[in-house]
């Protein structure tokens, strides 16, 4: 991990650039092909998951908080794009994962 701050400080001549800012190409970069493939998996799986249960759910709470999470899935794929959201954790991925974990724990439960 971190392989890529060499390059860049390399490319850009040490002026302080320390992040690429797209975290697909600062994973495939870190961790290979196959690394940015189990991350893109993992969240693809959790959006179907997600999706599943939000077809069956007929609590309106529990639905409004799988449809938060499946937008922020989407948001959070886009937002990789542009900027480096892996590494923001306490702006957007705590809440998104803590979120993550309410919809499955609100599921799991015995209403």
């Amino acid at each position: 991990p971190r392989a890529d701050i060499y390059v860049l400080k390399e490319v850009t001549g040490d002026t302080g650039v320390s992040e690429a800012h797209n975290d697909y190409l600062a994973v495939k970069y870190n961790y290979g092909n196959v690394g940015l493939g189990l991350l893109l998996i993992g969240f693809i799986a959790t959006f179907f998951d997600v999706y599943k249960k939000f077809r069956k759910e007929k609590n309106s709470y529990k639905m409004l908080l799988q449809s938060t999470v499946m937008i922020l899935t989407l948001t959070f794929m886009v937002y990789m794009y542009s900027d480096n959201i892996l590494k923001s954790t306490v702006l957007f991925t705590d809440l998104y994962f803590a979120l993550i974990g309410m919809v499955y724990a609100k599921y799991e439960s015995s209403d």
